[in-house]
């Protein structure tokens, strides 16, 4: 029954809005999650609506508010939607209400599109009492989450006006309860909150009081937290207060807290002593150790490349020191500590406060969980008398308020733990609701100049130039007066280059911690419900302790189901037991997962020490997604670097410049072609940078790379190369390469191989090791390894030639600072395959500056690579940009359907790879059919699934397997690649069931570039409910599907596609893909795959795979 007097919007297109009605239709009849399902889908209808602005949501309440108000959507439409959204979610949801539920949801489509539904199941459903719901107040006190509507001011009182689930639209007025000379009560000024706030965001409201009807206001205990869901470091947060001396007072300043980032520093002794230092209170009070002459030694290993810029006589003075000043104070505290449980380390997370942090020491009283104590360690000399520093001391606050919000009713003393000194080495740190509000209040700040940064409200630019003027501690006023002086000197262009990639790379650290409303992002370890994780496969649940390799230190858990999962190899995880409502009241243990079974999980895990609890077999665990911010903060040191390098340098990376080259005429191999030859001989000639764009399987690392750096070395004696890759993987092949060719190198990363540096530790000493790394020139790693080493290893070694190999794939960000410090550069890439991996709608990306475009920085999900490769064919700059054109690795078939997105230039090396099979009787029916093709297209019917899966193509493709005769080794033999996470686990547990398939890879195309197989398979996973689009990655003039280009062109020999021709048609790479198959009458429909199987789908016996044999 649909309301009087609402007029329709008409802003849903009909061909939407009926995708609408039938979802809603199938959800009602099938019953089955219903809840869930609507809660889904009514997640992804409102985001139908969302603009192409760079405006910032955490979460879907704040998309939607801005949505509505927007629109200027009707009281009555926002209660329908406030309804759903709260009353499908977890134990909200009633199965008796599902018809009034659906006949709101119709509305709303109804409302949105103008159009009525053909189906007209809840014409006469009277939906409209049951989305009333009465607001209680009356309390003195209350505490909860909104979203702000508007920022007021009415007679000079500020106000914000939100919504509440809980209270509707409301008013809060924020009032100066701070007293004046006090300056410990500044986080009580909550009117400067009206400066920093913004509209469309989630506030956490702690302790505010109830005046009247729908109007609140502060108290001298609230606590106002802005976007919660963004969590700042305690740690990070703690720095940014300082001493101000001119006022003689404390002061907080957020400016500090961007400055840390930017920059770069050294190693130091006081550094490498802290770590240790810390190393040795853990292995006290774990292991019971009470001497250090041994543990120094080994842990001195473990901070190799620091403790490498020192020499052995100021390396011992340390162990001196530790040993005659630290030892005694720090075997004393775990006498202190010893009536308690002590957690070493352990990871929290405050949903309320937004904050996150890992506390050194944690002492749970053995007689009540409701006392715990709080340490936080530091090394170095305390302020004399009794007193802790003031950042210390916030920190711990930090901690403690952190511990507040998760662990409820639970007190405990909070302390500095001084071990420099001999007495009164503890330090207690009062709580204290004053700086409990400063914190946050400080933390609000922060988080709020982050957001205008990334919705580019504030540059970057200024921010640093405004911190010049704000409370910097003296010891970095030299580094801000350089680093001003710096950033003031640069262009216009150079300036707006600076601020679109800090811009854009925080844009992606707020979607990666607080999502964008259809991905929730890292937040969603609290804010879904058990069952919405397990029906989008982000969580392995059901798990219990099996066993413990101490040596590896490697736990290995057990499955108590068979659930699929989105989980991956080397994925980084959060790990937490099952005890109580929300992950979060719990410590939180991180760590990656290390390899897998269909019935066990092994975690490698950061923090190695547990307690006895830790290993009691019927504690159920739980495993999620974790994320890390160091790699989103690393963008500020990125572009101060370039800010630092010199102006020509600078004009040469935007491509302002023509690169320059010496006539040097390398002596080259003769296992190269000739235009391997000349690629090889620009390259060392150049004085400036080259690029080498290398389509799939042209050689590039086995020919081109490896000679590059044999003619580098032999052109002269001095030169350095320093040889980085996006992947482990690229850095490993290119480390088989080196070996075989005889190359001696030094990987600075820790895969465990032979030649990393944390190996080369315990072959060498110290000593030997920097002669070691004095004699090499040929040096590896990972760009992110380079990022967080490059302080340690620049004053260990000077380098001269940077050659990365994946550059595609790498941001502007990811390598500008980088490139900024080297004389030459070589870029190997291929801007056709693909490109770095990035999270926010590619609307968003679009670069609007005049200046950015003349240089063709048009768009910020582009890597440096493919800019300055366009620069080089827009200027002519013929000699400093080439093309590989002969391809070793595809048949000539397969490389046919991937050539037009090279211009058609692309040849085989060898006569071989147009070669045909003899068919003969054996084969199967499959086999004669692939080996004619070599692609082929099987289809499969439609489904209608609300994740992004496809049950019968996981089934498909064990059938074809059946069906193959395949080698003893099929994990070399052939590869499965599907676009979704969560067809990845289908597949896996269907293909599980063959005897010696465990060890084929089942992935992603971003997981596969780099990588060969005779065959692939491809599942595209696609159902009536999955966008197309989202399996593909085209570039900026629409021309190349880079994913298509990457699946193809990974197989040697052959090509299984399986999908459902309906769906995959509505992309026109795709749809171009089907039409050549069936030209070529490689397309297997439905009817027809018996006839191709002699193993089907109804029947599937065990197959022999290892040998091919059927039984």
């Amino acid at each position: 029954m649909m309301p009087e007097n609402i007029s329709a919007l008409n802003v849903l297109a009909k061909e939407k809005a009926f995708y609408y009605y039938e979802n809603l239709r199938k959800i009602f009849f099938e019953k089955k999650n219903a809840g869930l399902k609507i809660h889904n889908l009514l997640r992804t209808f409102i985001y139908s609506f969302n603009t192409e602005s760079k405006s910032i949501f955490s979460g879907l309440e704040p998309a939607a508010i801005f949505i509505f108000e927007y629109l200027k959507v009707e009281d009555f439409p926002r209660k329908c939607f406030w309804f759903l959204l709260r009353e499908t979610k977890g134990k909200n949801f009633q199965p008796d209400l599902l018809k009034e539920y659906s006949a709101a949801f119709e509305f709303l489509i109804y409302y949105f599109s103008s159009f009525p539904s053909p189906h007209n199941l809840f014409k006469n459903t009277d939906f409209k009492n049951t989305i009333k719901r009465n607001c209680v107040f009356g309390k003195e006190k209350l505490s909860f989450f909104c979203v702000i509507i508007d920022l007021t001011e009415d007679s000079g009182v500020k106000k914000i006006k939100a919504y509440s689930e809980d209270t509707g639209k409301f008013e809060l007025i924020l009032k100066d309860l701070s007293t004046l000379g006090k300056p410990e009560t500044s986080g009580k000024k909550f009117h400067l909150l009206h400066k920093v706030l913004r509209k469309y965001q989630k506030l956490y409201l702690d302790n505010i009081i109830w005046i009247k009807e729908k109007i609140f206001t502060v108290s001298e205990d609230s606590i106002i937290a802005f976007m919660p869901d963004f969590q700042i470091d305690v740690s990070s947060a703690a720095e940014t207060f300082v001493w101000d001396k001119k006022n003689k007072r404390e002061t907080a300043n957020p400016y500090l807290f961007f400055l840390k980032y930017a920059e770069s520093v050294k190693p130091s002794l006081a550094m490498i002593k802290g770590m240790i230092v810390n190393d040795f209170l853990d292995e006290i009070l774990f292991r019971g150790l009470n001497d250090g002459k041994d543990f120094f030694g080994k842990r001195l290993q473990a901070y190799v490349l620091q403790a490498l810029n020192f020499d052995n006589s100021e390396l011992s003075e340390i162990f001196s020191e530790i040993k005659n000043i630290y030892q005694t104070a720090l075997i004393e505290f775990s006498s202190i500590t010893g009536d308690s449980e002590i957690l070493v380390e352990p990871s929290f997370y405050s949903a309320k406060f937004g904050l996150q942090g890992r506390l050194d020491v944690l002492a749970q009283s053995k007689i009540s969980e409701a006392i715990q104590d709080i340490y936080e360690l530091k090394s170095g000399n305390p302020p004399n008398g009794k007193g802790v520093w003031l950042n210390h001391r916030m920190q711990v606050i930090g901690y403690r308020l952190l511990l507040n919000d998760i662990k409820k009713r639970i007190t405990g003393d909070s302390a500095v733990f001084y071990p420099k000194v001999k007495n009164n080495f503890i330090r207690e740190v009062k709580e204290c609701k004053n700086d409990a509000q400063r914190f946050v209040m400080l933390r609000n700040f922060t988080v709020s100049l982050i957001i205008d940064l990334a919705s580019e409200k504030k540059k970057f630019t200024d921010l640093i130039i405004e911190s010049q003027k704000t409370i910097i501690p003296p010891f970095k006023h030299d580094f801000v007066y350089d680093i001003n002086k710096k950033i003031n000197s640069l262009s216009p262009i150079e300036t707006d280059y600076v601020n679109e990639c800090v811009s854009f790379v925080f844009r992606e650290l707020i979607e990666a911690k607080s999502g964008n409303g259809l991905r929730p992002g890292f937040s969603s370890l609290w804010l879904l419900s058990q069952e919405e994780k397990k029906e989008s496969d982000q969580i392995i649940s059901e798990l219990r302790f099996h066993s413990f390799n101490k040596s590896e230190k490697i736990i290995c858990f057990e499955k108590q189901n068979s659930k699929i999962d989105n989980f991956r190899l080397n994925d980084i995880i959060v790990i937490y037991p099952v005890n109580s409502f929300s992950p979060i009241e719990n410590q939180i243990y991180k760590g990656v997962l290390q390899s897998r079974t269909a019935d066990k999980i092994y975690v490698k895990f950061r923090n190695h020490y547990f307690n006895d609890d830790f290993f009691d077999r019927d504690q159920i665990w739980q495993i999620e997604h974790d994320m890390m911010d160091r790699g989103y903060y690393s963008v500020i040191n990125q572009m101060t670097r370039f800010a630092s390098a010199d102006k020509d340098k600078r004009m040469l990376l935007l491509g302002l410049r023509k690169p320059e080259y010496d006539d040097c005429i390398p002596e080259l191999s003769d296992e190269l072609t000739a235009l391997q030859k000349e690629i090889v001989t620009k390259a060392v000639q150049t004085e400036d940078y080259f690029l080498i764009q290398g389509p799939p399987g042209t050689g590039k690392t086995s020919y081109i790379l490896l000679n590059i750096v044999k003619s580098l070395l032999a052109k002269t004696d001095f030169e350095n190369i320093f040889l980085l890759g996006f992947t482990n993987r690229s850095i490993e092949e290119i480390s088989d390469k080196l070996r075989k060719a005889d190359l001696n190198f030094i990987r600075f990363g820790n895969s465990g191989n032979e030649e990393d540096i944390y190996n080369l530790i315990h072959k060498y000493s110290f000593e030997e090791l920097k002669i070691k790394i004095r004699e090499c020139r040929i040096f590896t790693g990972t760009v992110a390894s380079f990022k967080n080493m490059s302080c340690q290893i620049k004053n260990l070694k000077s380098f001269d030639v940077l050659i990365v190999d994946e550059a595609a794939q790498l941001l502007e960000s990811d390598i500008i600072g980088i490139a900024s410090e080297f004389d030459k550069m070589i870029l190997i890439g291929d801007q056709n395959q693909l490109p770095a991996v990035v999270t926010q709608n590619p609307k968003k990306m679009q670069i609007h500056s005049e200046n950015l475009r003349r240089i063709h920085f048009t768009w910020s999900g582009n890597s440096l690579f493919e800019r300055l490769f366009f620069r080089c064919r827009e200027n002519e700059w013929d000699e400093s940009a080439v093309v590989l054109r002969e391809h070793f690795r595809m048949h000539a078939k397969i490389a046919d359907l991937i050539n037009p997105f090279y211009d058609g230039k692309l040849k085989p090396a060898s006569e071989k790879q147009k070669y045909e099979i003899k068919i003969s009787e054996d084969m199967t029916p499959l086999e004669k059919i692939l080996y004619r093709k070599r692609v082929i297209f099987i289809e499969s019917k439609p489904e209608f699934n609300f994740t992004n899966c496809h049950y019968e193509e996981a089934k498909l493709i064990s059938v074809i397997l059946r069906n193959l005769n395949l080698p003893e080794n099929p994990a070399e033999y052939l590869g499965i690649i599907t676009p979704f996470r969560s067809q990845i686990g289908l597949i896996g547990n269907e293909i599980r069931k063959i005897p010696g398939s465990e060890q084929i890879t089942v992935d992603t195309v971003e997981r596969f570039q780099g990588a060969e197989r005779n065959l692939i398979i491809f599942s595209f996973g696609l159902n009536k409910n999955s966008d197309p689009e989202s399996i593909t990655a085209v570039n900026s003039n629409g021309k190349v599907d880079r994913k298509l280009n990457v699946m193809l062109s990974r197989a040697k020999d052959y090509v299984i596609l399986t999908g459902t021709p309906g769906f995959v048609k509505k992309n026109i790479h795709y749809e171009q893909l089907l039409k050549k198959l069936q030209k070529n009458n490689a397309l297997i429909r439905i009817g027809d795959r018996d006839k191709f199987f002699k193993q089907t789908l109804q029947n599937q016996p065990r197959i022999k795979i290892l040998t091919g044999e059927r039984t």
